[in-house]
């Protein structure tokens, strides 16, 4: 008994809180074309530096627009913050809502925040916190190279939120497939390197036709940890991927673990900021 009032109660708060301010009203929904994918159904990713999120060790923050159904204009966004906190557990911070789009200018339009956490990459994320987030406005306008670039705007009606991030968001991928742009795409988390402030990277055996792979902590020659939206939809355990280096040099790495959006890559030890593959899976069940 004890446990399910607690689960309504968690339940009744993640509906109820709210953070204090003006509900903001979008305008009627039109369809538009989104950047990346077009005026169909698809999913876009963006990268971009968080400069402050509530934690002492920020590592990387995504942007994922998406439309989902053919037969309606809707587009939303998942503005997602990935840290760690001071006991070194991971934390994910994730603002929801949608999308509407004038001109050259997209509004994101907040309608939920969550948090999430886990304490090391092979764990499963859990949900922490959660709370109605109904005044905030972000306002992004599209730059003729594909990049988004953050409007600040401070007015009696809207909250600025430009101490919460930087001003440039990177094009990371899109699916459907676009000529010459990868399908999933995940930005370097961690990797092995505890001298240089990086986690300890652990993972359990796996074993990949007559080759086992151990498992344990991970050496800083041997993986790293990338991150991106659904990568379990694109992604399997010893799938190979693709590295990208910042003088744009690419390696062939394997995928170990896929957990949640966390991707654990094996011979990774080229500090490539992105990993992503052009091979996306068909689903062959509901739940697949």
């Amino acid at each position: 008994m004890a446990t399910k009032l607690a689960a309504l109660l968690f339940a009744f708060a993640l509906a109820a809180c709210s953070v204090p301010g003006p509900v903001l009203k979008p305008e009627a929904e039109s369809p538009f074309i989104l950047p990346g994918v077009g005026t169909g159904v698809g999913i876009s990713t963006f990268s971009f530096q968080a400069g402050n999120g509530g934690w002492r060790d920020l590592r990387l923050g995504e942007l994922v627009l998406m439309r989902k159904s053919p037969l309606r204009h809707r587009v939303t966004f998942s503005l997602r913050i990935v840290a760690r906190n001071r006991v070194g557990s991971l934390r994910l911070k994730q603002y929801e809502g949608i999308v509407r789009r004038t001109g050259d200018v997209l509004r994101l339009y907040t309608e939920r925040c969550r948090i999430y956490g886990k304490k090391d990459f092979i764990d499963r994320m859990v949900p922490l916190d959660g709370w109605t987030c109904d005044h905030l406005l972000f306002q992004l306008r599209i730059s003729a190279d594909g990049t988004l670039e953050k409007i600040p705007e401070i007015t009696a009606e809207t909250e600025d939120s430009d101490w919460l991030y930087l001003h440039r968001f990177k094009p990371l991928a899109s699916h459907p497939v676009v000529a010459g742009k990868l399908v999933w795409a995940g930005q370097r988390l961690a990797a092995p390197d505890v001298a240089h402030g990086d986690l300890p990277v652990e993972t359990p055996q796996a074993k990949y036709g007559d080759e086992t792979h151990p498992g344990g902590i991970l050496t800083s020659d041997d993986g790293a940890v990338y991150f991106g939206y659904d990568a379990g939809r694109h992604l399997r355990p010893g799938d190979t991927i693709t590295l990208f280096a910042d003088d744009r040099s690419t390696t062939q790495a394997r995928v170990l673990h896929v957990v949640d959006d966390f991707v654990l890559v094996q011979n990774a030890a080229k500090k490539a900021p992105v990993a992503g593959t052009m091979t996306t899976r068909v689903p062959i069940g509901l739940f697949d």
